[in-house]
């Protein structure tokens, strides 16, 4: 209801009350969740995440949070207590190029700054993430449906909301393919995701090779440079496995062995850290803090306030660039946390 209503009740100050309100019991962090911030081609069919943020609606969103909140980088949080009480920071996940390209621009020109969670393994490469591969096989593919049994494990078990016949025939249709395709492979242990993407890849009919990005992700020159200018570099693991599900062996190479290398190529150790798909398991956030991190945003919309627990943290994702609509999101990430 409030959603609908969201345009009304932004107009009439209710959002900007209960925000208030909220904040005098001892302030609060909003931190955005990015991934891409591109100039979109509506031809290229990009899915997804891959298709990211325009740039005037991203500027539109950071100027919005300008307007209220005063901006920090995630390092900063544990020691904000002291700052105003309405806070906000920027992160982007992954390391793609256009972050620093299309994204720090509007963000130096705003006089923002913003961390970037990197997967060690893949900055600099020509390696695509497992979903950047599952989008060129549905654009290459000539099926019209793809039929699901045998290939992702329980994916049509709830018929209404993953048909085990899948539509593939048109843009629409391989959008929504991409979107169930991906929430059902993000919780599978990394070996048999690997395995999955294989046996989709057959059933495709197409070969789509893990080298041969479409667009770029950040080398480790590019990294220290916005080091350099007061940006923050955090991690994202090494190869963004799942660290619910992983090995407890793999676990501590995806952590200590992506910290330790951030640490050589960047000359100081990563201060904070990004669960892939916000998975975060007790023992994943116990090898976390043993490595020396000081937080973790995972799973999960809401508010960093003094209650929340530094190494599950929430992040809150802005979708449209209209205020009552920026406004509906942060209130409902509140509201959310709130009943936490």
């Amino acid at each position: 209801m409030r959603k609908w209503l969201s345009p009304f009740l932004y107009a009439t100050g209710y959002f900007n009350r209960h925000r208030d309100a909220r904040s005098s019991g001892g302030g609060f962090t909003v931190v955005l969740c990015y991934h891409r911030v591109t100039q979109r081609d509506a031809g290229s069919g990009l899915l997804t995440v891959e298709r990211g943020l325009a740039p005037g609606v991203f500027e539109a969103q950071i100027r919005f949070m300008l307007r209220r909140f005063e901006p920090i980088l995630p390092r900063e949080i544990p020691d904000a207590g002291g700052r105003a009480p309405l806070r906000f920071a920027v992160t982007f996940d992954d390391g793609y190029e256009d972050n620093a390209t299309v994204a720090v621009p509007i963000l130096e020109r705003l006089g923002v700054k913003a961390a970037f969670y990197v997967v060690t393994e893949f900055v600099g490469t020509d390696r695509r993430f497992w979903w950047e591969r599952l989008a060129a096989m549905l654009r290459a593919t000539r099926l019209q449906t793809l039929d699901m049994h045998g290939l992702v494990p329980g994916f049509a078990r709830d018929s209404r909301r993953r048909p085990a016949l899948l539509k593939i025939a048109d843009a629409n249709d391989k959008e929504q393919a991409h979107r169930m395709l991906c929430d059902a492979l993000r919780p599978l242990p990394p070996d048999e995701l690997a395995d999955t993407v294989e046996r989709l890849q057959e059933r495709f009919g197409v070969r789509v090779s893990e080298q041969g990005r479409d667009f770029p992700l950040m080398d480790w020159d590019r990294l220290r440079a916005l080091s350099r200018r007061g940006f923050e570099v955090g991690c994202h693991t090494a190869n963004h496995h799942n660290l619910d599900t992983a090995s407890a062996a793999l676990v501590s190479e995806e952590v200590v062995g992506a910290a330790r290398r951030m640490k050589a190529e960047l000359g100081e150790a990563p201060r904070t850290f990004a669960y892939p798909y916000g998975f975060c398991s007790r023992h994943a956030a116990d090898v976390v803090r043993d490595a020396g991190f000081s937080l973790a945003f995972a799973e999960g919309s809401g508010v960093v306030d003094g209650r929340s627990s530094p190494y599950a943290l929430p992040r809150v994702e802005l979708n449209r660039r209209w205020p009552f609509a920026v406004s509906y999101n942060i209130h409902s990430a509140l509201v959310g946390a709130s009943a936490g």
